[in-house]
């Protein structure tokens, strides 16, 4: 026997090989299939409603390795993924152009939809209740639901009426957001409106109610005795309120009016012992600043000076427009020093014999004497023609300045 022909060729989209004999001068032939392709598909679905995480993964035998891929996809990977849910397909071609097509669909769980319901507030406090619930379906249970008043579970009790938002979570970590309404008339709210009193000693505190919540129409009913929504003509003191709404549900409550601290006006008095010496100062405390001043005499500092024997008044007006009043007296002080100038003697041109006398009254003798000229003494001399002037200070220290022309 002699091989007289060895050759590969495909027939019907199968691959032969196809061997010729001769043997004996007569030709023989045997011919066998290669092996089909298996493409091994593996895949994941969608892990949650509308998301985009599938893959699919091939894993071919049989055929002629190697292989080479081509996806609907247009990649050409032995593995894809970041699938959404739907039908895709593939071919796998081998070494020698076999190939293997075929298709397959990634699939996704139903959305979860929650199912949600609310019941009512009804009742007053403390057994004021509502509640707040889901029921869930699709995506994969078991679920978990978490409330925005940090509230878990299916159903919750809640104590007001409003907005109440939820998210569902399956066991795949799927979530779903939403929110649901509570009516009914929720708490009563007091919102209370306090005027303070305005100055110390005055009774002119208010407090005024405007509720909301509960069911309207409100009744009201003060420690006074008031059943009006306001009151006013409140001392320094506690009061308490009760509010009643149409269903009988009751809010106590309570408050304090305050009276500010009165002003203190610290007032100082000074006295030099001379005529017109006397001095005054405010410096207040308490109240509420900052603070005007008026005097008797018609100043508005805080201070004032001059002041000879005699009566005086203030008035001190704080922030608050509250104000205070005095008086006070400045005492006796000593006669004011008087003097008076004598000429004794005029200068004539070109002779500086003119000559000074002064003289002193009042105040508290004995007296000191003091020229413009830098002489001292009741009498000076050797003076020329000019003016000149004389500071007279008695034993006090009280003094007084005259002048003359010479």
């Amino acid at each position: 026997m002699r091989l007289l022909c060895y050759r590969y060729f495909q027939i019907l989209n199968k691959p032969f090989w196809f061997l010729l004999f001769l043997f004996a001068g007569v030709a023989s032939a045997f011919a066998q299939t290669g092996n089909v392709i298996l493409a091994n598909l593996a895949r994941t679905n969608v892990s949650c409603f509308g998301a985009s995480d599938g893959t699919a993964s091939l894993s071919p035998t049989g055929g002629v390795p190697p292989y080479t891929f081509l996806w609907s996809t247009g990649e050409t990977t032995a593995s894809i993924s970041g699938l959404s849910a739907g039908p895709y397909g593939y071919t796998i071609t081998d070494a020698v152009g076999n190939t293997k097509t075929d298709g397959f669909s990634i699939l996704h769980p139903g959305p979860i939809i929650a199912n949600a319901s609310s019941s009512p507030i009804t009742g007053c406090l403390p057994q004021f209740s509502g509640t707040a619930a889901v029921n869930p379906s699709g995506g994969t249970p078991p679920y978990a639901v978490a409330w925005s008043n940090g509230q878990t579970g299916l159903s919750i009790a809640v104590l007001d009426r409003g907005a109440y938002g939820y998210t569902i979570t399956d066991s795949n970590g799927c979530t779903r957001e939403g929110g649901l309404s509570v009516l009914g008339p929720g708490p009563i709210i007091p919102q209370i409106d306090i005027r303070h009193i305005s100055c110390f000693g005055n009774g002119d505190g208010s407090a005024a109610l405007s509720p909301f919540g509960g069911t309207p129409p409100y009744s009201y009913q003060w420690s006074t005795g008031a059943t009006t929504p306001s009151i006013s003509g409140l001392q320094n003191a506690v009061y308490s309120f009760t509010i009643t709404d149409a269903g009988g549900c009751t809010r106590p409550g309570d408050f304090s009016i305050i009276t500010p601290w009165p002003i203190i006006p610290n007032l100082t008095v000074g006295n030099s012992g001379c005529f017109g010496g006397g001095s005054a100062a405010l410096d207040p405390v308490e109240g509420t600043p900052p603070f005007t001043f008026l005097w008797s005499t018609g100043e508005t500092s805080d201070s004032i000076s001059g002041l000879t024997p005699g009566s005086y008044g203030y008035t001190i007006t704080d922030s608050n427009g509250c104000t205070d009043s005095g008086s006070f007296d400045v005492e006796d002080q000593s006669a004011p020093v008087s003097c008076r100038i004598g000429i004794l003697n005029t200068p004539t041109a070109g002779n500086n014999s003119g000559r000074l006398e002064a003289a002193a009254s009042g105040g508290t003798p004995p007296y000191s004497f003091e020229w413009s000229n830098g002489q001292s003494g009741a009498v000076i001399g050797g003076l020329a023609f000019g003016v000149y002037e004389v500071s007279i200070t008695d034993a006090e220290g009280c003094s007084t300045v005259c002048s003359v022309s010479l």
